[in-house]
């Protein structure tokens, strides 16, 4: 497998006639593997959101040269650069040096046997006997566990000395015979750039004194084809170097104030390398696939476990389960590897081309987050549909009655097959009409639709739209009919017109002596969580039947249950059950097919973002219906992004970020003029509160534009006059959330009654 090149010593590579005994491979690179996103599972929203992430942290001055590249089970779904760099600019890694170039040389030496975890440092480096550092073990230091302090000490460098690369190791070496180590630190971790300084002497001893930068290009970066990686670069390959220093004063000079002193090659820092060829070490980590591995990555020792996290501690960005790992360099450079979902970040940037270096760690953040929020499941999970579970019974629940479907085409099996489709071919089956609702039976469609017919010749049956003259199905189209089959995907948000449609169908019937059966479908935003205000009893509408939350929790067939008791329906209702499906999977967790239910919710990520700037449609404002980021988007011509983006970050709204943009609506109040405002980016789905989300925004908009944001329709959809009067008052966010938690209680009581899945 890939990853065993790390742990083999190839021959001696052979040197180019004329080759300077330079620390860079002579290889030819090989173009990494481009995908589509999703061709290997990833949303393609993603690459929107990351341009809105690097182009926002660029305009707020904390960066210039960015490359980026994302893989997915071996391929580039995202490559881009930005201001001077380019996906082949080489960058100053700093101490990703530890990841790439040290550790794996350890490893090396490990499994051939040439050193142990176990061993003091003094029993390979004469030099540290009977000094305190030369107690400590390999293991110890590639784990950052043996105590010592995070930098050597040097003087600092005069003001207008230019720096330059030199040999100092008789001085760095002196330096570190004199350290000592705290006892009370040592076995926890505690960074230290010292202990992998030392483990590169170690190297470096232990292979004969050849110097780490050969060792690191003959055993590591040729034989993985990493042709743009090595250390102190020069020659022709300078002009592509993103220069660390301010200004760019000093191309080819190492930032890190000890590897200069070292010439450029130590074993904490030093390593230049490019997007792309740390893609490639990175798949060479993962090898190839192993399905139901467990447990910590074998090349993990020395990074970090979980993502980066802005301003979080130690590990703080991991979860039970999450395999994943991750470096940081101090010149701008990150690189995470997640065997789980085989998914690769590689984030180079030059922030310290400013002085003093700016945080990016709300950009490292954001990148990371929006990266894991967009990979999908895989792979899948054993989900039965109730459409699954009917075809997989011969459709024995249909025989012998006379139907009529309530359906579209993005109700499907887990084959991609459409209920009308597989309904009307089915032998035996007396499919007698099918009724179409919003969107049509395409799912392609805003406003009134018409009738029509849907199959061949042969086998058609007429077609009656719910979303035209009638909401409800006419007396005719129900004449001779047994039963009504109910089968439209929901998404599990109060305001989603099919939850109407379905109130529809039992009440009719009910009027008409006919059965309903519902074809029950997961909730694809989980069957936990409630959230939002409970909608008060009022006038029935497209988008209101009974008080239900904003999130309620429930599965169609769950919600069939509870309308026919709360309404005292008579109605005779059959549940055809999901199978194998647990009630807190998201539709990204059970990873199941997904077709869009509408034309603005292309993936199940759009439905949960519906769930937040969904409450505020219908006011004067765009939400990015008819783009590729409907819900994603928020805007009109009179907001002042920038700001409204600044007050919202400063919410601190968990896994949620806003960054200020313009669009320009192609429907909508706003069709074809050019807006402000800003785009949400899902950064953490477990954290990311949508309603939550939806009261920030509405504050937020009051707060700011009073005078342009019209409300007059806001009640339409909140139907909640306490939220309604906070939100005028332009009320704390989270205190109007908190004053939610009455009514969800009382409707989790009634919820309770009407679950059919654990």
């Amino acid at each position: 497998m890939a990853a065993c090149l790390l742990l083999t010593f190839p021959a001696p590579l052979a040197r180019a006639a004329g080759e300077r005994d330079a620390p860079w491979p002579s290889c030819r690179t090989v173009p990494l593997p481009m995908s589509a996103p999703e061709a290997v599972g990833v949303l393609p929203e993603l690459l929107r959101d990351l341009d809105a992430a690097v182009d926002d942290a660029r305009a707020h001055g904390t960066v210039d040269a960015v490359a980026l590249v994302v893989l997915r089970d071996g391929r580039a779904v995202y490559r881009r650069g930005w201001g001077r760099a380019r996906p082949d600019s080489i960058f100053d890694l700093a101490s990703l040096t530890k990841v790439v170039a040290t550790a794996p040389l350890v490893r090396q030496l490990v499994a051939t046997r040439r050193l142990a975890l176990a061993d003091r440092l003094s029993r390979h480096l004469p030099w540290l006997i009977g000094r305190p550092v030369g107690a400590l073990s390999v293991g110890e230091l590639l784990a950052h566990r043996g105590g010592l302090p995070a930098v050597l000490p040097f003087p600092r460098r005069a003001s207008g000395v230019a720096p330059r690369l030199r040999d100092e190791r008789a001085t760095v070496r002196r330096r570190l015979q004199g350290l000592s180590w705290s006892p009370r630190w040592r076995g926890q971790f505690h960074y230290s750039d010292v202990g992998y300084l030392l483990l590169g002497l170690l190297i470096e001893q232990v292979s004969g004194g050849q110097s780490l930068a050969r060792l690191a290009r003959e055993r590591l970066f040729a034989a993985l084809g990493l042709c743009d990686t090595g250390f102190a670069v020069a020659g022709e390959r300078l002009g592509r170097v993103v220069d660390p220093w301010p200004e760019g004063a000093y191309p080819g000079v190492v930032y890190d104030p000890i590897a200069v002193r070292l010439d450029g090659v130590a074993g904490h820092a030093g390593l230049y390398s490019t997007a792309d060829d740390l893609a490639r070490f990175a798949q060479a980590q993962l090898g190839p696939a192993a399905p139901g591995e467990t447990g910590t990555p074998a090349f993990a020792l020395g990074w970090r476990a979980g993502s980066p996290q802005a301003g979080a501690p130690e590990g703080a960005g991991w979860r039970a389960g999450d395999r994943s790992v991750y470096h940081l360099g101090f010149t701008g450079t990150s690189l995470w590897i997640d065997p789980a979902t085989r998914a690769v970040v590689v984030l180079l940037t030059d922030r310290t081309r400013r002085a003093p270096p700016p945080s990016i760690a709300g950009l490292r953040q954001r990148v990371h987050g929006v990266v894991r929020t967009a990979l999908l499941q895989r792979p899948p999970r054993a989900v039965a549909t109730g459409l699954d579970q009917l075809v997989a019974t011969g459709f024995r629940a249909l025989r012998g009655l006379r139907f009529g479907l309530i359906t579209n085409d993005a109700a499907i099996d887990r084959q991609g097959r459409s209920a009308a489709q597989l309904l009307l071919a089915a032998p035996g089956l007396r499919l007698r009409a099918i009724f179409s609702a919003e969107h049509g039976l395409a799912v392609d469609r805003e406003g009134p639709i018409g009738d029509g017919h849907y199959g061949t010749t042969a086998a058609r049956v007429p077609v009656y739209s719910l979303w035209g003259v009638r909401r409800r199905a006419a007396p005719d189209p129900l004449r001779g009919l047994d039963a009504l089959v109910f089968d439209l995907p929901t998404v599990g948000v109060r305001y989603y017109t099919y939850l109407k449609t379905l109130a529809w169908a039992l009440e009719v019937a009910t009027q008409r002596g006919l059965r309903v059966i519902v074809l029950d479908r997961p909730d694809p935003l989980g069957g936990t969580q409630l959230a939002g205000p409970l909608a008060e009893p009022g006038p029935q509408s497209a988008t209101y039947y009974l008080p239900l939350p904003v999130r309620y929790a429930l599965t169609a067939g769950e919600l069939a249950g509870l309308f026919r008791a709360e309404r005292h329906l008579g109605v005779a209702l059959t549940v055809v059950p999901v199978a194998g499906w647990s009630r807190h999977w998201r539709h990204d967790v059970w990873g199941g097919p997904w077709r869009a239910p509408s034309p603005n919710l292309p993936s199940w990520r759009h439905a949960l973002l519906y769930a937040a700037t969904g409450l505020l449609e219908g006011t004067n404002l765009s939400v990015g219906r008819g783009t590729p980021s409907s819900f994603a988007l928020l805007g009109a011509p009179w907001i002042e992004a920038a700001a409204l983006a600044g007050w919202l970050n400063a919410q601190r709204l968990a896994g949620v970020a806003f960054v200020p943009l313009r669009f320009v609506p192609p429907v909508g109040p706003y069709r074809g003029t050019s807006c402000q405002g800003v785009r949400l980016l899902l950064t953490d789905l477990e954290a990311f509160r949508p309603t939550l989300t939806a009261a920030a925004l509405m504050v937020g908009l009051r707060r700011a534009h009073r005078q342009q944001w019209d409300v007059t329709r806001l009640p339409r959809m909140l139907r909640d006059a306490p939220t309604l009067a906070a939100v005028l008052r332009g009320d704390d966010p989270a205190v109007i959330a908190a004053g939610w938690e009455p009514a969800l209680a009382r409707f989790e009581r009634l919820r309770q009654r009407f679950l059919l899945y654990p």
